[in-house]
């Protein structure tokens, strides 16, 4: 089966939106973190958002269309989580900022952290659940 037939159109719209909270975000999170973020550039595909080498240090932004309040939960491709893991042994900090229509909340893996999984999404594969009251709510000040 090709690729067109797995998985559903490549969606410019969303991975524009995204795309711009990133480009927003990326001051912000270099001074929370104290890093200078550089942009994993090489694919649409490419795991983390943003990685600073010299101070081990990842993060993912996910953009998302609802309030923090809409569910208990929200979702992330097991994959996210799953590579955040392998950074981790590797000696990296690795930060998840999910940005709802309300707030902003940021999730720091650790290595003991379990989630639930649910095959889920357009796609329909493997996401994790990820409790909204076990992050952290932050503010990005404009």
């Amino acid at each position: 089966m090709s690729n067109s037939q797995n998985y559903s159109k490549f969606n410019q719209q969303l991975w524009d939106i995204g795309r711009k909270m990133e480009d927003k975000l990326l001051p912000h999170i270099n001074l929370r973190y104290d890093c200078k973020f550089e942009r994993n550039e090489n694919d649409i595909w490419d795991i983390f958002d943003f990685m600073d080498p010299h101070n081990n240090c990842i993060v993912e932004i996910k953009s998302r269309r609802i309030k923090s309040t809409q569910f208990k939960d929200t979702i992330i491709t097991a994959n996210k989580i799953n590579e955040g893991y392998k950074k981790l042994e590797l000696g990296y900090q690795v930060f998840y900022i999910f940005v709802f229509t309300d707030t902003t909340y940021e999730l720091e893996l650790k290595e003991d952290m379990e989630f639930r999984c649910q095959i889920t999404g357009t796609n329909s594969i493997a996401h994790y659940l990820i409790p909204i009251q076990d992050m952290i709510e932050i503010d990005f000040d404009d």
